[in-house]
């Protein structure tokens, strides 16, 4: 689960109330500007007079063709001498993008999009200066024509212009998006784009943790990515927009058009795949999401050397520029033993990965607010929970306490606004614990993998309670003291080495109801959880350090235990957030698969196990010579009184750590 051999810091994430202090609001630098000899206007929703466009660059001549930012020729020479060591598909997709430099990107439009005007967004006005300043650039650079007075295309669309600051710089975008109903990426023919595979943060700490504590990173990052791949001449009119009354359109791919993704994504692709045949490493070391690479391998094998110089040789051949390696391993470097991959730092030697500071204070910060809040939306509740989530993806054991806030977003998207739950609450606390503790550092989790041979396999099966309908009402059938839970060991001799059964009391069976008024006795998918539960709290000795793999006959409990929780199922929820914290606590690696029920012998017995009534003498003869243990303590006391508690996983915790 990633968590720390220290189980004391575990235990603070836990059970302490401390919420870090809000980090304070990060003071803007003063962004460096690329033209100073431009103007400041205190209003950039006013249109300035005609002598602010003096020092502005200017291109407005309209081209005849599309202009290839790289050296087609070399390019061409390249796909060449690699097709021999290329898949029929690989050199497909380098064709593609040769065609594409020469001819243009197709837009994939459905129908022909009418002209358009529309507003840009108040951010663009907020950042107006730098704003500015950055379309002189792409002026300059090539990549933007302007300033025209008037469209310069029958048909031109303006969309609306906006403006994201990140990273100390400001980005402008043309929202593609936008109007909705009338866009330019609503009109994207879905079919016809190329399917985009990126890895993420947390696949590349599953190949640095395989490579082990010998590896080095390297991180390249391809410079104005999407401009290095021309639009087709006849899309130009789409890609329009309007800045202080004059009209630019952009000539090459644009962030933020669905078929940029796929139309670059080729050219990525085909760099790295003829980089990994020149370097002659393994491919699965080469990872890549758009214009990210990062690339990992023992030190002794000199992966990342090789594989650096034969990507920089392509790349300088064909004019593709790659940023230059940064001082805190941050946008790129090269072999390396520690560096930020995806917005995630990472260290080689330790095998932690870390949260980078700005990104750790934005999440504290989300986190803080959402606490104090009176009352959230759905946005504000949906940002707060992408946050949580994304920090989730490399701290598998931070999952599980994200479930009552996804559950709250459901419930505003019924009842409307509010604040949040108490337990949500909780849970957030807990969360914001964890992200202080990745600040410094935490060990990464290994890849999910199917369960070895030598797991132990344990069966488990819950009876419910029997009823009949008498008159329209439902009446409870079961004998007192019959139905329960059981769960057994099935070892490779084929035979039952362990075995534990529990009895339902007759007021949980039979009586006792949750939140929602539905009975426990019905309840399957808790009633099946509890018997995942019982080989922890009756043997944890059994399965520590171990891997097992639960056998169970109800799906809801495996797709319960992949997705952290049960959907509307509160108790469940407890139940596995039970099953979880003490198989963190005893290095405990848990999987679960279905088996049909009574499907084979095992199943079979568990199912009889279950029952009293059914329990033959041939039962016994299975399970007589194995050992058996008894359930006691927290959890058969929930039984007797069994209200939702978040706090019997840390009650059962506590249980466990007495008998280890």
């Amino acid at each position: 689960m990633g968590v720390p051999d220290d189980w004391e810091t575990v235990e603070s994430w836990l059970r302490s109330e401390t919420l870090p202090a809000m980090p304070k609001d990060t003071v803007l630098p003063a962004l460096e500007k690329k033209f100073p000899e431009i103007p400041t206007l205190s209003n950039y929703r006013i249109d300035p007079p005609e002598d602010f466009w003096e020092n502005f660059p200017k291109d407005t001549v309209l081209p005849e063709k599309v202009s290839a930012k790289l050296d087609t020729r070399k390019f061409s020479e390249l796909i060449e001498s690699h097709k021999p060591y290329l898949t029929a598909s690989q050199v497909k997709r380098a064709d593609k993008v040769l065609s594409d430099m020469e001819g243009g990107a197709e837009a994939y439009q459905k129908s022909v999009l009418p002209e358009l005007s529309t507003l840009n967004t108040s951010s663009a006005y907020e950042w107006g200066e730098l704003l500015t300043d950055k379309i002189a650039s792409w002026v300059k650079e090539g990549y933007v024509k302007g300033p025209f007075d008037s469209p310069p295309f029958p048909g031109f669309r303006v969309n609306p212009l906006m403006a994201i600051y990140r990273n100390e710089k400001v980005r402008p975008v043309i929202n593609m998006s936008a109007p909705k109903g009338k866009s330019f990426n609503e009109n994207v023919d879905q079919v016809k784009l190329e399917k985009v595979w990126m890895d993420t943060a947390k696949s590349f700490s599953y190949k640095l943790k395989e490579v082990g504590g010998s590896a080095l990173m390297s991180k390249f990052d391809i410079k104005d990515a999407y401009k290095t791949i021309p639009a087709k001449k006849e899309d130009w009119r789409l890609q329009g927009f309007q800045w202080l009354g004059k009209f630019f359109f952009e000539t090459q791919m644009i962030f933020g058009a669905v078929p940029s993704v796929c139309n670059f994504d080729r050219l990525g692709n085909t760099m790295v795949e003829m980089a990994v045949q020149d370097s002659k490493i393994p491919r699965n070391l080469v990872m890549r999401t758009l214009d990210d690479i990062p690339v990992v391998g023992k030190e002794k094998d000199k992966v990342t050397e090789r594989f650096s110089t034969s990507l920089q040789q392509a790349c300088d051949h064909i004019g593709l520029r790659l940023a230059k390696d940064c001082p805190n391993n941050d946008k790129a470097f090269r072999n390396q033993k520690f560096g930020i991959v995806l917005g995630i730092g990472f260290n080689a030697d330790s095998l932690e990965w870390w949260i980078p500071e700005e990104k750790a204070d934005r999440a504290t910060r989300v986190g803080l607010k959402a606490l104090t809040s009176k009352c959230l939306n759905l946005e504000e509740c949906q940002v707060l929970m992408g946050t949580m989530n994304d920090i989730g993806q490399l701290c598998p054991f931070l999952r599980q306490f994200l479930w009552s806030g996804n559950r709250f977003i459901t419930d505003i998207g019924i009842y409307g606004p509010a604040e949040l739950p108490e337990q949500a609450k909780a849970d957030l606390g807990i969360c914001l614990r964890i992200i202080q503790s990745a600040r410094k550092g935490l060990p990464i989790a290994s890849r999910p993998i199917n369960p070895p041979l030598e797991a132990l396999s344990f069966y488990s099966d819950a009876a419910g309670d029997s009823f009949v309908i008498v008159n329209g009402n439902r009446v409870s059938n079961s004998l007192p003291g019959d139905r329960g839970v059981a769960c057994l060991l099935w070892d490779q001799g084929y035979r039952v080495s362990w075995w534990t059964q529990l009895t339902w009391p007759e007021s949980f069976l039979k009586d006792a109801v949750d939140s929602k008024g539905a009975k426990f006795g019905s309840k399957s998918t808790t009633l099946e959880c509890i018997g995942i539960l019982l080989p922890f709290v009756s043997s944890p000795e059994l399965v520590k350090g171990k891997q097992v793999v639960f056998n169970v006959d109800n799906m809801a409990v495996i797709f319960g235990w992949e997705n952290n929780g049960v959907k509307f199922d509160t108790t469940a929820t407890i139940i596995l957030r039970t099953v979880r914290l003490a198989a963190a606590y005893l290095g405990t690696i848990v999987h679960i698969q279905h088996v049909p029920r009574v499907s084979n012998k095992p199943a079979e017995l568990a199912d009889m196990l279950s029952r009293k009534n059914s329990t033959t003498r041939e039962t016994w003869s299975w399970v007589g010579g194995a050992r058996r243990s008894w359930v006691r303590g927290p959890l058969t006391e929930w039984l007797k009184d069994p209200v939702e508690d978040w706090e019997l996983p840390l009650k059962v915790l506590d249980c466990i750590k007495s008998k280890i």
